[in-house]
């Protein structure tokens, strides 16, 4: 016996399309911080329109464009009311802004390239129980993961560490 309600298959469907959504929109993620598509339109302090990004950028336009009404399909960017295209409500310094500790494209990127291929291996592992450890995924890894975490610094730094009861008074004493 159990006290859950029953889940209909419609909502297990739902659930999974969901999960299929959100690997979508991570590579969408991973494309536009790639190409510097989110930074192009933080910049634009009046907005822009896709052909203006793409000729900017020098990519292929219609990609651009898809692109774009792609990122407005999952809310990370809008087109304001002069039809131009902005980021969404805290977007900058999710998606453009690498300087902000909140900064999180750059996991994006390492989930749709490394953490993808590894994914990809995972059945062979399961069969041979062979180990691909961190060391073992060279320099490019390393960096990816150097890269993603450096706004934790920060985080920690300003936000977290001040938090701890005694801690200025500690690190004062030296």
């Amino acid at each position: 016996m159990t006290d859950q309600p029953e889940v209909t298959a419609k909502q297990q469907l739902d659930l999974i399309w969901d999960y299929i959504k959100g690997f979508h929109a991570v590579h969408l993620i991973a494309i536009g911080a790639e190409l510097g598509l989110f930074e192009a339109i933080s910049e634009a302090d009046d907005g822009v329109n896709s052909d203006k990004i793409s000729q900017n950028l020098g990519l292929h336009g219609p990609y651009v464009d898809i692109w774009c009404k792609t990122a407005c399909a999952y809310t990370l960017i809008h087109i304001d009311e002069a039809g131009h295209l902005r980021l969404s409500a805290h977007m900058d310094q999710l998606l453009a802004d690498k300087q902000s500790p909140r900064y999180i494209a750059d996991y994006a990127i390492a989930a749709a390239g490394f953490f993808t291929d590894d994914l990809r291996r995972y059945p062979e592992f399961f069969k041979s129980g062979e180990v691909f450890s961190f060391q073992e995924h060279g320099s490019d890894f390393s960096a990816q993961i150097g890269t993603m975490i450096a706004g934790f610094h920060k985080l920690i730094a300003y936000k977290l560490l001040p938090s701890v009861d005694g801690i200025a008074t500690c690190l004062g004493a030296g």
